[in-house]
């Protein structure tokens, strides 16, 4: 089970998601220890729990899908996870489908 708190990596990852759609994976040593970011990455595009400790509210599934070879590939929310943007702020979710054109990339 992954904890979504307010500070926590994964809250950081979904959060700065939100606001840009995707995210090179080239990047991740800016977010903090690049081998632990990778790792949490790599444990999100697989099935997981996660549980919001502010509202006790629980999702299962994928949380990330990764696209593209090479130092093109980038990190992407998984469409399924859309609705967990409502943990962020209520209008974190129609900020990003209006602006990502409905998730299309």
């Amino acid at each position: 089970m992954i904890h979504f708190n307010n500070g926590s990596l994964v809250h950081k990852l979904v959060m700065l998601l939100s606001f840009l759609g995707e995210y090179p994976t080239c990047s991740l040593h800016l977010m903090g220890n690049e081998r632990v970011v990778k790792e949490l990455v790599h444990r999100l595009t697989m099935p997981q729990l996660l549980r919001n400790d502010g509202t006790g509210e629980e999702y299962t599934g994928k949380l990330l899908t990764i696209s593209g070879k090479g130092r093109e590939k980038t990190i992407r929310l998984y469409k399924s996870a859309l609705p967990i943007m409502d943990w962020l702020h209520p209008d974190a979710y129609g900020y990003y489908m209006s602006s990502f054109r409905n998730h299309r990339f």
